[in-house]
């Protein structure tokens, strides 16, 4: 694994469980957690998620730790049967969904490191992203 360690795992599921779950293939853990980070990183885009993700021991975040935990763990239980995934791991999946959703909109200012200035003509403004935001608000019931 590249971000997390085994120790991470010990807060959200008991080693005997996350073994019947993983099997013998413990190879499942290095590409879940590439498929969380994957998806962790298309919320975080107005972060340097290059430089979160490469963090080590007690400087990583551990806000992003618990959340690519939980990632993983739904994604590990529904590849075994998606019509049983533990309440649990429903619920805290959603929750990070949440949160990750929260930060992307930027109502949730995230301590993660700040992206790079990428700007190349010097007018204040990113040239990669842009500043507009389009959004529709809810449609009414009268």
């Amino acid at each position: 694994m590249i971000f997390l360690v085994n120790a991470d795992f010990n807060t959200q599921i008991h080693a005997d469980v996350l073994d019947k779950v993983i099997g013998a293939d413990t190879s499942l853990l290095s590409e879940m957690e590439l498929a969380a980070i994957e998806e962790m990183t298309s919320y975080l885009y107005r972060y340097n998620v290059a430089a979160a993700f490469a963090e080590i021991d007690a400087a990583r975040s551990r806000l992003l730790v618990m959340y690519c935990v939980d990632i993983m763990l739904y994604h590990l239980h529904s590849r075994i049967n998606h019509r049983q995934v533990p309440e649990i791991r429903f619920v805290r999946y959603e929750a990070a969904k949440k949160w990750l959703e929260s930060v992307s909109k930027g109502l949730i200012i995230a301590d993660l490191p700040a992206k790079p200035n990428d700007d190349a003509n010097g007018d204040g403004v990113s040239d990669s992203l842009g500043t507009m935001k389009i959004f529709t608000f809810p449609k009414r019931n009268n």
